[in-house]
């Protein structure tokens, strides 16, 4: 058996064993080990706590809860604009028009520190 039949069968064997595992976990998300979607998932599991000026703004304009709530669950965190060394961790979450600055402190506490 030369090399090639022994690299088709192994991409053969290799392909089907991905679509069984596929199939037997339909519903599993399988990018969430990323970075992007860790911290995603940890700003949508702890309360988010707002600042002074924030809460304001909040009261003042009736869609940008609704636009903060959306960019919290559905935004994109961007690592380049991020200070992620700092203490606290300071993250740039966007998603469309609304880009969320957000603080970690204790990898429990998220804090809302501003809204652009």
């Amino acid at each position: 058996m030369n090399f090639l039949q022994r690299l088709l069968r192994y991409a053969v064997g290799l392909s089907i064993g991905c679509l069984i595992v596929y199939m037997m976990f339909p519903d599993r998300d399988w990018l969430a080990w990323t970075p992007s979607k860790t911290l995603i998932r940890q700003v949508n599991t702890f309360p988010l706590q707002l600042t002074d000026s924030i809460a304001s703004q909040l009261r003042a304009d009736r869609t940008l809860p609704a636009r903060v709530l959306h960019a919290r669950t559905f935004g994109r965190p961007d690592f380049s604009r991020s200070d992620t060394r700092a203490t606290p961790k300071r993250y740039l979450i966007s998603n469309g028009d609304i880009q969320l600055t957000v603080t970690i402190e204790q990898d429990t506490v998220i804090r809302l520190v501003g809204v652009e």
